[in-house]
């Protein structure tokens, strides 16, 4: 059974949020007088794999998009 197009929407709108998280994380661990390079390396890693998650479901969609637009014709 194909995933709901719907449902990966929301998980899209999900992972965006997280990665603004991250993106807010790292702002702030690097305004600090002595920032925790490890902190960072991993926050870093964190948004790239929320980042390459929304591109895989984005790009799956994409994909889909035609194949339904002809299937519905």
């Amino acid at each position: 059974m194909p995933p709901n197009p719907s449902r990966l929407m929301r998980r899209i709108h999900a992972l965006t949020a997280v990665h603004g998280k991250l993106d807010g994380a790292i702002r702030a661990e690097t305004v600090r007088p002595m920032p925790d390079c490890l902190r960072l390396q991993v926050l870093k890693r964190r948004r790239l794999r929320v980042k390459d998650r929304i591109a895989r479901i984005a790009a799956w969609l994409n994909a889909q998009s035609p194949a339904q637009a002809f299937d519905a014709a």
